[in-house]
Order: structure tokens, then C-alpha cells, then sequence
């Protein structure tokens, strides 16, 4: 924190940790914290679970019981404080400034930096080997090349050395004016009911004969009068395209890049169809950059994944279920996915009938979007594997029966079997 000089004129920051202690006795629940480090307040005898504010008791200042900065480790080794002991699991963190004295109309001005620094948020997040290695601390410096210091440590200190200049440029100009500035967003964040989303849908093409399908995407342009407000320069350069396979905080690829002026703008919005490999479910994202290599925030994202799918087949001897067997999941790496069992090289339209060995039916799914891929369920209507009667389906060996309702082939059939194993 940056706070100006109190009435002793020192410019400083009180902490202290407490217990908190939140019990129907006023003795409290840490009989072995010390009386000085407990925080209590105490629920009311009125209505269930309604709490008196009047009966908060107990609450340290921080000015009477001031303590030094230190980490929660360092705490718990200090004998001359009890801080990090094994009873301070819900701690109350007080901070407090001052005494000023303020005459009516006086005002201060302080500054609190909240800085966190983490390793590649892709590499994190697509976990396995890499993302281990890196945590071990001998490996991570011998990668990064200096001082035993990791990854993620490096990068708390570019930011906060970022918040420091920030501060200094405030006090400087009186405005906390950046250094620089990347360009807009294209989207607004999906579910928050704030409209200008990125739209996505799947597509397919046959020109030529061969079959394509991708995913067709739609986004808000940067404005054609944009300048950095910095500069004053017109420097939009261009978009970005991601997509994840694990969820929306990434991994992020990078799957292409459209310069400005290559852009195609159809009613208002950027349109581009990207080819994808059919049965793998993704989330896209997109950003703007500058010249400058600035990027925007990527808040024009799809919450759920998309999935371009096969080519349709009027030939039965195609149709395969994937997985099979279903080994309890299906091997996604989204966790949404986990479920996720597929017909594929299916008629653009039919009827799958899912049986057990009884010969009960388990479920029917109709299939008519033109593709030849079929999910047994979805993540929108949360009913990946599910029963007609929406139960989860047993272990065991299962028979379908697809039948073809395209023109020219109806009534066509074939059966088959999978395997769910759990």
C-alpha cells in the first residue's frame, strides 16, 4: 500500500492476523488461541442463522495489536506469535492506516496493490509432465535461467514493478496513465447477458465434391475509426483465433491470424469459417492486435464446446461407436466431455435406438442435422449417457439399431453392439 505520512508522520501500514471465531459461545471455539489473537461474533438467539451485529465482539484493532509482514510459514515458526497455528484456519486479516487529522472537506489518497504472478496459464492447464517439472524448483531455474527463481515468481515481479510504475506515473501526472494501450475487445464475456457475443455454429462444405466442416464464427470488428488514445495512431492490426480442448481458461492455440483488411463483414460482424478435424469438441476464442504486437483481453470466448462432425454414410459397414469400449471416460480432455459416446459414418438422417441385453430400450436419439455424427446426449442438456428415464447407464454390453430416414434409403437398418465398462 501507498498511503501518505499519518499524524506521527510515518507512512504505515498496520497489519494483524486474527482468529476467526464463529461459535454460539462467546468462550469460542480455539480455547488454545491466544484471547488477544480471537475474532468473534456470535448469532443471535432470534430467528435461525440471522446474525446480531450487536453481539460482534472482540475484533483486534490493528493499531493495539500491530504485527509484522511475514508468511504464513514464518509465522508459524515465530515463537513470540501464535499466527499460522494449527487453530487459525478461518483468519480475519485486518489492515488499518493512520490516525490522520481531518478537518471537515480533508480527503486522503492511498493505493493498495493486489499482484499475483503464476507459470503459462496454457502450460498449467494442459498439465502432465511439462507443467510438473516446472513446479520443482532446481528444474524451473535451470529453465528460466536465473537466481532459483520460478517462473511464476518472475512474473509476479514484472507485475509488480508494472503497479509500481503505474503508481509513479500517478504521482508524477496525477493520472494513472499506462504505458501503453492494446486495442478493443471483440466480444462480451458469454452468460453475463451483456449481448455481443461471439456466435459460433458448425458448418460443412461439398464444393468440389469433397466434404468439409469447421466451425463458422462471428464477432464484433474494432471500429474503422479506432485510434490508441495513447498515440493517437490508427494501429489495429488485425485479429486472433484460439481454441481450447480443455475449457476456457485454456490451454489456448493459436489457429489463425486475419490481418486488417482481409476481415470478411457481413451485417454488421466479422464472419470466418475455420476447418477443424470432425469429433473433437473445442472452445474459440478471439482477440485484436496492433502494431505494437498489443493484444486485446480475450473476453469473446464460447462457454460451451463445439464440435465439427463426419461426413453422413448411407453405408452401414461405416458406422463405428466411439469410444468402444467406453473405459469409464471417454478420454477428453474436457472435463465436460468426460461422457461423451459417439455414433459416426451415420445417415444425415435416422433413428439410433439404444438397447440393453434384455432388450429393453435404454434410449432414442434422432439424428437429422445432415451431418454422419450423432452424441448420445450433449453438454446443454447435461444427458451424455443417460436413460430414456435420465439414470445413468449400467456396465455392461449394449445393442444399437440405426435405421436410415434419407430419401431413397428409408427403413434401411443395421445393429451393432459397444461396451461400457466402469
Amino acid at each position: 500500500m501507498n498511503v501518505p505520512p499519518n499524524a506521527f508522520g510515518e507512512s504505515r501500514v498496520h497489519h494483524s492476523i486474527t482468529n476467526y471465531d464463529w461459535s454460539l459461545s462467546p468462550t469460542g471455539v480455539h480455547p488454545t488461541a491466544p484471547e488477544a489473537e480471537n475474532a468473534k461474533w456470535v448469532w443471535g438467539t432470534g430467528a435461525p442463522n440471522v446474525l446480531n451485529l450487536d453481539r460482534f465482539s472482540n475484533m483486534p484493532s490493528p493499531f493495539a495489536f500491530s504485527q509484522s509482514k511475514m508468511s504464513y510459514r514464518a509465522a508459524a515458526q515465530d515463537p513470540t506469535t501464535s499466527d499460522g497455528g494449527i487453530y487459525e484456519r478461518w483468519p480475519v486479516y485486518a489492515m488499518g492506516i493512520g490516525p490522520y487529522n481531518l478537518a471537515p472537506g480533508d480527503s486522503i489518497t492511498f493505493t493498495r496493490i493486489m499482484c499475483a504472478g503464476e507459470m503459462d496459464r496454457n502450460l498449467a492447464m494442459l498439465g502432465g509432465e511439462a507443467a510438473t517439472r516446472l513446479i520443482d524448483m532446481d528444474f524451473a531455474s535451470e529453465v528460466e535461467g536465473a537466481g532459483n527463481e520460478h517462473a511464476s515468481i518472475k512474473e509476479f515481479r514484472k507485475n509488480w514493478d508494472a503497479a509500481l510504475e503505474l503508481i509513479e506515473t500517478k504521482n508524477t501526472t496525477g493520472f494513472y496513465t499506462p504505458a501503453a494501450v492494446p486495442p478493443p475487445t471483440v466480444g462480451n464475456p458469454p452468460k453475463m447477458l451483456l449481448g455481443d457475443e461471439l456466435e459460433a455454429e458448425i458448418f460443412k462444405s461439398e464444393e468440389g465434391g469433397a466434404f468439409k466442416s469447421g466451425v463458422e464464427l462471428r464477432w464484433i470488428p474494432v471500429p474503422s475509426n479506432y485510434v490508441d488514445p495513447l498515440t493517437g495512431e490508427a494501429d489495429f492490426a488485425g485479429y486472433k483465433v484460439y481454441s481450447s480442448p480443455v475449457g476456457i481458461e485454456g490451454p489456448w492455440e493459436l489457429r489463425a491470424t486475419i490481418n486488417k483488411g482481409q476481415e470478411n463483414i457481413q451485417d454488421g460482424r466479422v464472419v470466418f469459417q475455420l476447418e477443424t478435424d470432425p469429433g473433437i469438441p473445442l472452445r474459440y476464442g478471439v482477440t485484436s492486435f496492433d502494431t505494437q504486437g498489443l493484444e486485446s483481453g480475450l473476453t469473446a470466448y464460447t462457454y460451451d464446446s463445439i464440435t465439427s462432425k463426419r461426413a453422413p454414410s448411407n453405408d452401414f459397414a461405416d458406422v463405428r461407436v466411439v469410444p468402444n469400449p467406453f473405459r469409464q471416460i471417454s478420454g477428453h480432455p474436457d472435463p465436460g466431455q468426460a461422457k461423451r459416446l459417439t455414433f459416426v459414418n451415420v445417415p444425415s438422417q435416422c433413428t439410433i435406438r439404444i438397447y440393453n441385453l434384455a432388450g429393453d430400450l435404454i434410449r432414442t436419439i434422432q439424428h437429422d442435422d445432415g451431418f454422419g455424427e450423432e452424441a448420445w446426449g450433449s453438454t446443454t442438456d447435461n444427458d451424455y449417457m443417460l436413460t430414456r428415464f435420465f439414470h445413468n447407464v449400467m456396465p455392461g454390453l449394449y445393442i444399437y439399431q440405426i435405421t436410415s430416414e434419407v430419401p431413397g434409403h428409408e427403413g434401411e437398418s443395421s445393429t451393432g453392439k459397444f461396451v461400457v465398462i466402469k
